[in-house]
């Protein structure tokens, strides 16, 4: 077993190697105390049944009376003004207001009107980039808005919502309080019923105007009462008295037109107001951005630092391996909190990522694992080729095992399981590659037997099953007649195809635990693809991978039989016996079939359908045993009757298939073709294209195709016997 070398990180252990802050604060005074004794004398006893000293040891002592929560800026206040103004001059609108709610002597100074312009003015100048003030508003108060989270109401913390139209911030019990619908304030009687019943309501609250009349406020989330539709006609009361009142003093009765005068006025206000509320809006949302900005580089700060030590502690081809996407997986867990590293966080740190980390050492060194048996294993491939493939190449070479199927076995394990130094190359197979082989081919061929036999019925003796046309295999995605050894070189187009067509004899789809739970050699050999390189954040939960050759991948024994059932009617159309009859004798016949039953003969497939009138088709064998998965009646689909072609019309069907084969169009994109002058190079249509001429300088891939260079895959050789040939129309 490859082990690679590698620096362990250090143990993750969490111990606290610093005291507690209770420690800490019991060592501070038993400090104290001992100070105490040694200075003045105090009994030390009387110290430690938590009495108080008498006055003159606090004078000694210099304690002061109580607890104060004065800092350096104490002394502030009784500095000269003169002093004091040069101070605030430099300082930013923030700072004073931080100033203003430290103590009373503080407010009452910084609050005074008389100093607002040498105090505030400037303060507003050395910040820069505050909003417009509105006129209404003095500039403490505007300030107070910006910086302080607080309630205009009850003084509740932590309210960062502004009511931008109305200037004010209001927590979540004040805004159910004092905030209502504007139907509910004129029901109320608010403005009074004479004035609603002269009309006064429509002219100044009107529908089409109410936003454009009064502020509004936007609904908070915890307010569920509040949820309407009409959202933007949630209105402040204090500022629907305040307008109440205002119509009340309007001379009366009041007309139409002096209603008409006020709402103008009530218009003009609520325009001046605007352009200020989305000023204020504008910038708390700068200030929000800015506030992410920070803290987003607090927090790559922070992460940058666990790296460091991360790999200071042995963690570094780790994070090499997870590459940048999976450093930012790890990164989500560790950085929540945009403060920096201490030494508490940090061994929180190293315990919230021990688990990730291992799991990607495990993945580290299976990957390193699988670079070092990659190439080991393509020699094998190589080894097998070698033993099966002779130049000129044909279809029958490629029925051979895969890697896979041989990996497994102790013979091939020893050579290829050595340490990492070791070269291994496909001549270090060659002594063991044929008797490996053979007794592969044996267990296979009598899985196979075991499989089949029963379904065969009675069959001459003497014949071996496998050999017989009858004996056909289906497999669960697939709907072509396999037999042997074709079967060994099925592929089909469903699962995993990142290396190709896989064979669905060679895939398997199980849960990653379970796979994971094998031993790191047999991991390795049966997730061998490209996937396997990435951590295991990249993989997917359920997937495909190789494993040797199995016979489950093979439809039910009730779906064989019928197989074979069908088979033999195709067999005895031809003219052999289905109970000798072998596969080469069936391909040599070169029959054509087609079917005599009234289902076929009235209807006509999809493709077919713009034939008047109805069609007779013709096929060879292998089409005739598809044709049930292209009926378009399914009900009639095993109720074929075979018949053989005249031979005028069968040398006329073939000449017609050599010319079909010919066109362009014949050739599918998704085909697979093998090319004979090349050990082992299969491709596309496309790829066998460019292959041809960029390494065999021909140009026409048909007539490479008749003449044998290029030839169809066993798994697609079914589409070149797999025609539907219009025979004749039927007669009407």
């Amino acid at each position: 077993m490859v082990s690679p070398n590698e620096k362990q990180p250090a143990s993750i252990s969490i111990q606290r190697s610093y005291p507690t802050r209770r420690a800490a604060r019991t060592a501070a005074r038993k400090a104290r105390r001992a100070t105490t004794v040694a200075t003045t004398g105090i009994d030390a006893e009387e110290i430690s049944h938590g009495k108080r000293p008498g006055t003159d040891a606090r004078a000694a002592l210099d304690i002061p009376k109580r607890a104060t929560l004065r800092g350096c800026l104490q002394a502030l206040p009784n500095i000269p003004l003169e002093v004091q103004f040069v101070i605030y001059g430099y300082l930013e609108s923030r700072d004073l207001h931080h100033l203003s709610r430290t103590c009373k002597k503080f407010r009452a100074f910084f609050l005074d009107k008389q100093l607002a312009e040498l105090l505030w003015d400037r303060a507003r100048r050395n910040t820069g980039d505050l909003p417009a003030r509105p006129p209404f508003m003095s500039e403490p108060a505007f300030i107070h808005l910006l910086y302080a989270p607080l309630c205009h109401y009850c003084g509740a913390r932590r309210v960062h919502k502004i009511q931008y139209e109305y200037f004010i911030r209001l927590c979540a019990s004040c805004h159910e309080a004092n905030i209502v619908r504007h139907c509910e304030m004129i029901l109320r009687d608010v403005v009074g019923r004479t004035a609603y019943d002269e009309g006064l309501h429509p002219l100044v609250f009107g529908s089409y105007n109410r936003k454009a009349v009064l502020p509004t406020v936007d609904l908070w989330s915890v307010a569920s009462d509040l949820r309407i539709r009409n959202r933007h006609y949630l209105l402040l009361k204090s500022c629907f008295d305040a307008v109440s009142k205002r119509i009340r003093a309007l001379p009366q009765p009041i007309t139409v037109e002096a209603a008409k005068a006020f709402r103008e006025v009530l218009a003009q206000e609520q325009e001046l107001r605007l352009p200020y509320a989305e000023a204020v809006r504008s910038w708390v949302k700068d200030q929000e951005i800015k506030r992410d900005q920070e803290r987003q580089g607090v927090r790559q700060r922070r992460f940058e630092v666990i790296l460091v030590r991360l790999r200071e502690v042995g963690w570094g081809p780790e994070l090499d391996f997870l590459g940048q996407d999976g450093i930012d997986k790890i990164k989500k867990g560790v950085v929540r909190k945009p403060y920096q590293l201490t030494e508490t966080s940090w061994l929180r740190v190293l315990a919230a990522l021990d688990k990730p980390l291992n799991e990607t050492r495990e993945d580290r060194i299976l990957a390193e694992l699988c670079a070092v048996l990659r190439p080991r294993f393509a020699a094998l491939e190589e080894a097998l080729v070698a033993h099966y493939v002779t130049i000129p190449r044909n279809a029958r070479m490629d029925c051979r095992p895969k890697y896979i199927d041989l990996a497994l076995i102790p013979e091939c394990r020893a050579i290829i399981d050595v340490p990492a130094s070791e070269t291994v190359t496909a001549e270090d197979f060659a002594a063991v590659i044929p008797a490996v082989v053979e007794k592969w081919e044996a267990n296979i061929k009598k899985e196979l037997t075991a499989y089949i036999q029963p379904l065969l019925g009675d069959i001459a003796s003497g014949v071996d099953p496998l050999t017989l046309a009858i004996a056909v295999f289906e497999c669960c995605s697939s709907t072509a007649a396999l037999q042997w050894p074709d079967i060994l070189a099925h592929q089909c187009r469903h699962g995993d195809q990142s290396d190709g067509y896989a064979s669905c004899f060679h895939t398997a789809g199980t849960r990653l635990e379970v796979l994971e739970g094998n031993d790191a050699y047999t991991y390795a050999a049966k997730a061998l693809n490209r996937t396997l390189d990435l951590p295991r954040y990249h993989r997917d939960y359920y997937r495909e991978h190789k494993v040797p050759f199995r016979l489950s991948a093979l439809v039910s024994s009730k779906r064989g039989r019928e197989n074979v059932d069908r088979m033999r009617k195709i067999v005895s159309a031809c003219g052999l016996d289905p109970a000798s009859a072998t596969i080469e004798e069936l391909d040599q016949a070169d029959m054509w079939l087609e079917c005599q039953c009234i289902v076929c003969n009235e209807r006509r497939p999809r493709k077919l359908k713009s034939l008047q009138p109805p069609a007779v088709l013709a096929q060879q064998w292998r089409g005739a045993f598809r044709y049930r998965s292209r009926s378009w009646d399914y009900r009639h689909s095993d109720c074929h009757e075979w018949r053989p072609v005249n031979k005028v019309d069968a040398n006329s069907l073939r000449a017609r298939c050599e010319t079909i084969r010919k066109e362009p169009s014949w050739f599918g994109s998704e085909l697979s073709l093998s090319c004979s002058l090349c050990p082992a190079f299969d491709g596309t249509e496309q790829a066998i294209r460019v292959h041809l001429k960029e390494i065999h300088h021909m140009e026409d891939l048909g007539q490479a195709i008749c003449d044998g260079i290029i030839y169809y895959h066993l798994s697609d050789l079914a589409r070149w016997n797999d025609l539907c040939v219009v025979l004749r129309y039927a007669e009407t």
